[in-house]
């Protein structure tokens, strides 16, 4: 098991904040899941001068989610955006030995009556970006991305669990608040996809709005996850992802990296 502080806590230009946190939390097995922002021009500086901080520390890449969406076929400026930010995304990756990359199928709503069509571009995509990954010694870690019970989205619980199971080379990433926020059986998905998962997003909500708040703020029961992150997957990464926009300090950062040490 490992705990890691994604860096969207902190916003683009505030990457190197995360040294502050690193500090604080007095444990030098804490890791950072990279969170990019390609559509920055200032931003691969701002990475590059973070590396004395990143290296030596667990580190996973989140891809791109801004500006780019996995399901927009070959050919197409917006494909050419998304794949011009994931070499970005490997070649640092792979600079900084990232366990793993987190692939969302999708970052933009989009009509249901276009979701047939969109998974199949985006699995066309996913295929492509496996092999590239490949090629940079590099594994994706699928990310669940549905936050609703009845509005936009690309898989249910039983056709995540389907797909995921039938997707070769690749791992599995449960982001726990957006599981809550789509009424999934997360004991459930965390049992099936057990051999799957590599790591969870950590977080909380109301269980409709994907507010991405503190993890003991929230209707998610994060004891009894806790418990059944023990029994299935107590190897698997656990990544605080709080939004940026609530008022947190770190010390409430360091609180809740204590209270996931005791659960273990």
């Amino acid at each position: 098991m490992n705990i890691l502080i994604s860096s969207i806590l902190f916003p683009p230009d505030g990457l190197g904040s995360m040294h502050d946190l690193l500090k604080a939390s007095d444990d030098p097995k804490i890791g950072v899941e990279v969170f990019p922002f390609w559509q920055l021009t200032r931003f691969e500086n701002i990475l590059k001068e973070n590396f004395p901080l990143l290296q030596g520390h667990r580190i996973v890449f989140h891809s791109q989610y801004q500006c780019t969406d996995p399901c927009f076929p070959i050919g197409t400026p917006e494909y050419d955006v998304s794949m011009k930010y994931y070499n970005n995304t490997f070649n640092y990756a792979k600079m900084l030995g990232a366990a793993y990359i987190v692939f969302h199928y999708y970052n933009f709503h989009f009509d249901m009556s276009e979701r047939e069509e969109k998974l199949k571009i985006a699995t066309r995509n996913l295929g492509v970006l496996k092999s590239l990954a490949l090629k940079f010694g590099l594994k994706l870690a699928i990310e669940n991305t549905e936050v609703t019970r009845d509005g936009c989205y690309m898989f249910t619980e039983d056709s995540f669990i389907q797909m995921a199971r039938s997707t070769p080379d690749c791992s599995i990433l449960i982001d726990v608040g957006h599981a809550n926020c789509a009424g999934w059986d997360l004991s459930r998905v965390m049992r099936e996809l057990a051999d799957k998962i590599v790591g969870y997003h950590l977080h909380n909500n109301n269980g409709v709005e994907d507010s991405h708040c503190r993890i003991l703020d929230g209707t998610l029961d994060m004891d009894k996850f806790m418990k059944d992150f023990c029994l299935y997957t107590p190897e698997a990464d656990l990544t605080i992802e709080y939004s940026p926009n609530l008022n947190w300090d770190i010390k409430d950062i360091c609180e809740d990296i204590d209270f996931l040490k005791r659960h273990i």
